[in-house]
């Protein structure tokens, strides 16, 4: 009986995952200011914004504040 609900509420959530718009994701980074692999703002930004595409979610990043448009 435990094991019967524990399945029925994954396959609950899980159709509930299907159904919910995506997470919107916005990811701001900033210029490295000492080499690749110290502050990798910008490397950060080019390898999550795939990574997370990749898994359902919305995302958009820039090095820069989003502005209104």
């Amino acid at each position: 009986m435990h094991r019967t609900l524990i399945l029925l509420l994954v396959l609950v959530l899980a159709i509930r995952a299907e159904a919910a718009d995506p997470l919107r994701v916005f990811i701001r980074a900033g210029e490295s200011n000492r080499g690749r692999e110290v502050h990798a703002h910008p490397r950060f930004l080019e390898e999550w914004k795939p990574l997370l595409t990749e898994r359902g979610m919305q995302v958009d990043g820039a090095l820069d504040w989003p502005t209104a448009e």
